[in-house]
């Protein structure tokens, strides 16, 4: 119904091909093995077991792609839920117009990303966090917190090497879009803020919903 909204959405149907082909490369292997064993004559328990992992493994990838469409379903309508029709046809004419960045759609009424649509009215602060796993790779995030202490940690990209940082431009954009439709919105991670957020969150809750009311008297 929101199709442009929901390509944000939901990461699955972008992983869905790759899994078909998983699934498909799988039982080919099984196929070839089976003919294999059978012209050599293979009768012994022990060779025909040898065929059971891979069998596995592909019937896992083929029951994969209905669970993932499954709980991807479920999280469209928990998301949908958090807002009006005309709230959700406006986002879904913004994700049409836009072009994502890092895979987020900053729309009239959400921060829109894979899995998630965050009420802008919610967001409190948002702020870049860098992980290097095992010094190989570094995995940029955004991070989101909501006026209910409920953390997001948005993928932005992955980088060969440790302590590469995402395209910084691409960030700034996300958090200016975010800026226009909530000027109160923390943005940035520093002493000062952590400080604010550890003694006084409801003093930074209250100051984004002044700003956001501030605007809309505007």
């Amino acid at each position: 119904m929101y199709q442009s909204l929901e390509n944000v959405l939901k990461p699955f149907g972008h992983k869905e091909g790759r899994t078909l082909k998983l699934a498909a490369v799988m039982l080919l292997l099984l196929c070839i093995l089976a003919v294999l064993f059978i012209n050599r004559g293979a009768s012994k328990e022990s060779d025909l077991s040898s065929l059971l992992p891979v069998g596995v493994l592909a019937m896992v990838y083929v029951v994969a792609i209905p669970l993932g469409r499954l709980r991807t379903r479920q999280n469209l309508r928990k998301n949908f839920a958090r807002f009006t029709e005309a709230q959700l046809q406006r986002m879904d004419m913004d994700c049409a117009d836009t072009i994502p960045i890092c895979g987020i759609v900053v729309t009239s009424y959400a921060l829109a990303c894979e899995e998630n649509l965050i009420p802008i009215s919610d967001i409190v602060w948002v702020y870049e966090q860098n992980s290097t796993k095992r010094g190989v790779a570094t995995i940029n995030y955004l991070i989101v917190i909501d006026k209910n202490h409920q953390q997001y940690q948005i993928p932005l990209s992955v980088k060969a090497g440790p302590f590469r940082k995402a395209d910084p431009e691409a960030v700034g954009r996300i958090k200016e879009q975010l800026l226009k439709r909530s000027p109160g919105i923390y943005c940035g991670y520093n002493a000062e803020i952590v400080e604010i957020y550890r003694k006084n969150f409801a003093g930074m809750v209250a100051r984004v919903e002044e700003e956001s009311a501030r605007l809309q008297r505007r």
